[in-house]
């Protein structure tokens, strides 16, 4: 699979023609969210906008930690902690859902 438009995306908070549209950093279009119609507008659009806008920017964010946790981690089959602060636990379960959601986003999955 290709490579993404590069981020960062941006949602511009407006609704147009019943569509809430996504602009990469040039401001060309890269996503359109469907609003519904103005008497039945989709309660979801706007915070679904918002989240693919900034899908770029919590891959690129994601991706360190999942790598680090990898390497120090040498089983990823166990349920054990492999990370706790401040009685915060990132479990084997956790890294395994960081590993496929970065293999999901980048179409390895």
């Amino acid at each position: 699979m290709s490579k993404h438009t590069p981020g960062p995306w941006q949602y511009d908070g407006e609704v147009k023609d019943h569509f809430c549209r996504i602009y990469n950093a040039q401001y060309r279009l890269v996503a359109i969210v469907p609003y519904g119609s103005a008497k039945n507008p989709s309660k979801a659009a706007t915070p679904d906008a918002m989240l693919i806008a900034a899908a770029p920017d919590l891959l690129e964010a994601l991706k360190p930690f999942a790598e680090l946790l990898k390497k120090h981690h040498d089983s990823m089959s166990d349920d054990r902690p492999i990370f706790a602060i401040e009685g915060s636990i990132i479990t084997a379960v956790d890294l395994r859902k960081a590993v496929a959601a970065i293999a999901k986003a980048e179409g390895k999955q």
